[in-house]
């Protein structure tokens, strides 16, 4: 039997003496607002011909400083901009305000090792910066240029609706989007499955053509990608963006960051500017969303280390989907310091709780139906109610038993059949997501 000599590396790799030494080369964008001694705004590494897309840099920067692009501009042009054409948002050498906008170079790419990213306003304090992606708002109707305008084919007769999501992938990529193997190939989604609660309170539902019961995991959310690819891509390693080839725009795959630099000679070479396969049916806005939710990591945006002085930022609060615009402008020193994204209104859309009267004797209170589990050992699976009172299921020896007590006690409370629940006196922090409660001396079987 003749057998097939071993694989070799696709990319060799320098040896490891080499390694010790190397250093990734990379560019930083500053936010002029700030002295120099403040962490970048952005940092990329340079794998185009030693520099950066132009695009990507620039609408990086804009997706920070809150969708400050105009309006259908054209960022292709070469044309070298006057002082009374001065565009609102800019990048440039010099943290001036009076420093001149820098234009699309022919090749597009930019190859200076600093820049700074303009925004002109009214006030004299720095711009706000959106501090992380669940602050973000997406520019429905305002997409950019550059996503406005690669190549998506249509769907065909794929049929949608009557098969699964996974069925309907399969049956329209047949392979992974990028490699095109069909060996290993996952389902990825473009809006990760994170970024759920960010996906329903920005609507981005209505690019779909039917409502699942799974609002993410749907065809038109949904691509083909090898195994290693589609870890690559969850990483935060690899993004797709359209980029300028000189006649249009077409997607590529762009290597972001590196969690090892010994990496970098295989991914560079194999997946650094690699066009893609044609992808069917997905709606560009996922494309630009996974973009933005990409580069809020801790290697792109650095503007957050090691602050020596606070920086203002930009919030959004939880009126903004009840028809008023709630924004807030702080001032943070770290990422540690940003206030969570809480949205009270997306709670009321889920059906209320179904409750029952502890006793007649305790009808004023109520308790939750906590999930029922069956785990090993004794565990108490909280569930809360508005009450102050929690009732949750617990499992030992095979038998069921509701366990109550108070958020304002660690300790469970067992009451005896007919007997109600005394509140808490106690000042305690309110209890944490798992509980062992003491052994109780009577328990309600259930």
């Amino acid at each position: 039997m003749d057998f097939k000599p071993a694989l070799e590396s696709p990319v060799p790799s320098p040896p490891d003496e080499d390694l010790r030494k190397f250093t990734l080369p990379f560019v930083q964008i500053h936010h002029p607002g700030y002295p120099d001694f403040y962490p970048p705004l952005l940092c990329f590494l340079l794998f185009d011909d030693g520099g950066i897309d132009y695009d990507m840099a620039y609408y990086a920067c804009c997706i920070l400083a809150g969708n400050v692009w105009q309006r259908d501009e054209d960022t292709t042009s070469t044309e070298s901009q006057d002082e009374e054409r001065k565009p609102k948002a800019y990048l440039a050498t010099s943290a001036k305000p009076s420093a001149t906008p820098i234009t699309r170079p022919a090749d597009g790419i930019l190859r200076d090792k600093k820049y700074y990213f303009h925004v002109s306003t009214d006030s004299d304090k720095p711009y706000p910066i959106i501090p992380t992606f669940s602050h973000w708002e997406f520019p429905h109707g305002n997409l950019p240029r550059p996503w406005r305008s690669f190549p998506i084919s249509p769907r065909g007769k794929l049929t949608l609706t009557c098969i699964s999501c996974n069925a309907n992938v399969l049956t329209r990529d047949k392979s992974c989007r990028v490699t095109q193997s069909a060996i290993a190939s996952k389902y990825a989604h473009i809006i990760p499955e994170a970024a759920e609660t960010w996906f329903t309170l920005n609507r981005m539902g209505k690019y779909h053509e039917w409502s699942p019961p799974s609002i993410m995991n749907v065809s038109r959310n949904t691509i083909l990608l090898r195994a290693d690819i589609k870890n690559m891509f969850d990483g935060n390693e690899a993004v797709m963006v359209p980029k300028w080839d000189g006649e249009e725009y077409k997607l590529v795959t762009h290597v972001l960051s590196l969690q090892d630099p010994r990496k970098q000679f295989e991914l560079v070479n194999l997946y650094h500017n690699r066009l893609t396969q044609t992808m069917y049916g997905i709606p560009r806005e996922y494309f630009f969303a996974r973009f933005a939710w990409s580069i809020y990591n801790d290697t792109t945006v650095q503007i957050f280390g090691a602050l020596p002085e606070p920086i203002r930022v930009r919030l959004r609060g939880p009126d903004t989907y009840r028809g008023a615009e709630y924004i807030t402008i702080r001032t943070v020193r770290s990422a540690f310091s940003i206030p969570p994204l809480v949205w009270k209104e997306a709670k009321e859309d889920k059906p209320c709780k179904k409750r029952r009267r502890l006793s007649s004797d305790d009808g004023d209170r109520e308790r939750g139906r906590g999930r029922a589990s069956r785990p090993k050992g004794k565990e108490v699976d909280t569930s809360d109610d508005d009450d102050g009172l929690v009732g949750n299921v617990l499992y030992e020896n095979n038998r069921r038993y509701y366990a109550y007590f108070s958020v304002e006690d660690e300790r469970a409370v067992y009451p005896s059949e007919g007997e109600s629940v005394s509140d808490s006196d106690t000042d305690e922090e309110p209890y944490p997501q798992r509980l062992q409660p003491s052994r109780p001396s009577r328990r309600i079987s259930l």
